[in-house]
């Protein structure tokens, strides 16, 4: 399900209905283009999760040579 509406607090009405046994995934973007998908959303965060393992590699790799 896709809404689309302003402001915030758009999803207040399903509080309370949600089951607490399952996985429910809410992104809320300001101005998402149109086309907007479910993969997109998907692809984002898995682009987010890549720059992140980089970044703590990149840690790791300072933190692994400054002990030799």
């Amino acid at each position: 399900m896709f809404f689309m509406r302003n402001p915030l607090d758009c999803l207040d009405h399903f509080k309370g209905l949600v089951p607490r046994d399952g996985i429910l995934r809410v992104e809320i973007i300001k101005d998402a283009p149109e086309n907007y998908t479910l993969k997109d959303s998907y692809d984002k965060e898995k682009h987010v999760h890549t720059l992140q393992r980089k970044a703590d590699l990149a840690v790791l790799g300072v933190f692994m040579s400054d002990r030799f």
